[in-house]
């Protein structure tokens, strides 16, 4: 499950991915995949939510009956990874998930992103379809695994980040950029560049309005030490030949305790002193978790700003585990979550 918050009317579009049987789609309308018109076996499937309420909307045409719909689906078999983002330049959400292997099997490229445009609610209401666009991705390499999106808030650009199969060397990190309505800015650049040959995992990716800038995290597996996290910056425009603009991969924080992978990375664009927060845990969520406090420099690299602290103290999952941690600002309150 993942939700995107729309900043421009109180609504919040929530996505899943659900597994398509007979019965549930005769009585939600899910079978058919935008993509491909064939009955789709697991599909992303997205309603509109009261912020106020938690209500979910209610079906324009049917009153009595919440209002749901159809992303994109699979025909074949299962999708992985889901991400989605409400984009304040062309009013939409932007959905991007991973089909799984035996998608090939109907005609898309083996793991590519999957990718839907959805409108908000208010033109739903005045006779739009809530789906906008679905599109393959399909002029880039194939072999996806996780994938993350982020938007600029200036020009709406899509930068999106994903893992990916490298023959002879394991997972890399790949990025390209898309327009609003997901047509390519650049070619697939790869974002791996500290030790390009050792395996890296779990990416994600955020926009920093403060910045003006995109930033890609990701942990690697370095040829010296256990795993570690690192960021680095992405320019939300193309070079004068297409290609993305990106700086170096850099290694942040310290490895507080020492011979424990650290992983599932997340980022927070502190927006009450321009700084960032990454949280990370440790030992794939067994040995607790650390947040480190971070500055973006006129250079483009990473400087702590702060002592490195745990959030959560734990060893081989006691007092409990804890993993994926997810950071969030509250401006209103004046709160980071």
């Amino acid at each position: 499950v993942d939700i995107a918050v729309n900043t421009d009317r109180p609504e919040i579009l929530v996505t899943t991915i659900v597994n398509v049987t007979p019965d549930q789609g005769d009585r939600l309308g899910l079978i058919e995949d935008p993509i491909t018109g064939d009955d789709a076996v697991e599909a992303v499937v997205a309603y509109y939510v009261d912020p106020f309420t938690g209500a979910i909307m209610n079906d324009p045409e049917f009153p009595d009956q919440p209002f749901l719909f159809t992303v994109v689906g699979n025909p074949a078999g299962g999708l992985e990874t889901l991400d989605v983002e409400y984009n304040p330049v062309s009013k939409e959400y932007v959905v991007i998930t991973k089909g799984n292997d035996n998608q090939e099997a109907q005609g898309f490229t083996f793991g590519q992103p999957l990718m839907g445009r959805v409108n908000s609610f208010d033109k739903v209401l005045a006779g739009e379809d809530a789906l906008v666009d679905a599109r393959q991705i399909d002029d880039f390499v194939a072999g996806y695994d996780d994938v993350s999106l982020a938007i600029s808030t200036v020009n709406g650009n899509i930068l999106v980040v994903a893992e990916q199969s490298v023959p002879d060397e394991g997972e890399g990190i790949i990025s390209f950029l898309l327009d609003t309505e997901l047509n390519p800015l650049t070619t697939n650049a790869r974002l791996d560049t500290l030790e390009s040959t050792r395996d890296e995992d779990d990416p994600d990716v955020i926009y920093s309005a403060a910045h003006d800038v995109f930033i890609a995290l990701t942990n690697i597996d370095p040829s010296t030490e256990n795993n570690r996290i690192t960021l680095m910056v992405v320019q939300p425009e193309p070079d004068a030949n297409g290609d993305l603009v990106f700086g170096t991969q850099q290694v942040v924080g310290t490895a507080r305790k020492t011979g424990v992978n650290q992983g599932h990375a997340a980022l927070v664009d502190n927006p009450f002193n321009g700084q960032f927060i990454l949280a990370l845990d440790y030992g794939n969520g067994n040995d607790g978790g650390d947040l480190v406090y971070l500055e973006l420099t006129e250079s483009g690299s990473f400087v702590s700003t702060a002592a490195q602290v745990p959030y959560l103290e734990a060893t081989g999952g006691d007092p409990f585990n804890h993993r994926h941690p997810q950071m969030a600002a509250d401006p209103n309150s004046d709160v980071l979550v």
